[in-house]
């Protein structure tokens, strides 16, 4: 049975990793993104193996330390199916961190639904390239995600992004960021709120609806469904205390017809 469960938009993966460490638990930490599933297991609040999709390790680990979005679940007294991580929390943070340090310039492409195009005047030919960099190129067509060349040619999506990396220092490709149709909110539903939000406090509700998805790093046409609840909170402060409680429950029944809940 679940004793701890909640969105990773609202509760940062490190943070559960150290409170999952201080009180000293064991047991499995799932995660979920859409299709994709992550575990991590611990023992007596030390990692000692993670894995997602056919990667593991310190390696799966690391990508599910970059997913900033899903739902997170923590179930006691289930034991690891092997061990393949050894290091203390203290040096796993760490390393994650510095590790992300290094590959921020690739924020996008460290999106698994990010697309590698070409770049313009690209050419190939006459480079010397890895094994893995001419596999992940000969996949590139502007339209495979980051998660599919990885799924198509069995390499782990860190192995991808290595790959990545490496080609888009030779300015060959570029990458867009695409979010997947089922994580994107239906139009209709900010139309709903922006409407409810003017019973509130006037034609002003669509300006204020438009800076707060900016403040919230989103675009109208893809905003996130797991960020909903977030905008809602914002919206609700600009509403005076008497009505913000029946805003917010009016909002969130909005929400609910919608699938958010």
């Amino acid at each position: 049975m679940a004793v701890m469960s909640g969105d990773l938009a609202d509760v940062k993966l490190v943070d559960l990793l150290e409170l999952i460490h201080h009180s000293r638990l064991s047991g499995r930490l799932d995660l979920q993104r859409g299709e994709d599933r992550g575990y991590i297991y611990f023992e007596r609040g030390n990692v000692v193996h993670a894995e997602t999709g056919f990667v593991e390790g310190k390696d799966a680990l690391f990508l599910l330390y970059l997913w900033n979005e899903g739902r997170f679940e923590f179930t006691p007294n289930i034991e690891p199916p092997k061990r393949t991580i050894e290091e203390d929390i203290e040096t796993l943070v760490l390393d994650l961190s510095v590790k992300l340090d290094e590959l921020q310039e690739l924020k996008d492409a460290l999106d698994p639904f990010a697309v590698p195009v070409f770049a313009e005047g690209a050419s190939p030919e006459e480079l010397k390239l890895q094994l893995n960099e001419w596999k992940v190129l000969a996949q590139i067509d502007g339209k495979k995600r980051i998660k599919d060349i990885a799924d198509i040619l069995k390499l782990s999506e860190v192995e991808v992004f290595k790959a990545i990396k490496k080609l888009m220092s030779l300015n060959l490709i570029k990458v867009k960021k695409v979010r997947p149709v089922e994580e994107v909110v239906d139009m209709k539903l900010l139309q709903e709120l922006t409407h409810k939000l003017t019973e509130y406090i006037g034609p002003i509700a669509g300006i204020i609806m438009s800076e707060k998805i900016v403040q919230l790093g989103e675009k109208e046409r893809e905003f996130a469904k797991s960020k909903v609840k977030h905008l809602i909170n914002l919206l609700a402060q600009e509403i005076d205390e008497d009505s913000r409680n029946r805003f917010v429950q009016e909002a969130l029944s909005i929400a609910k017809k919608y699938g958010i809940t």
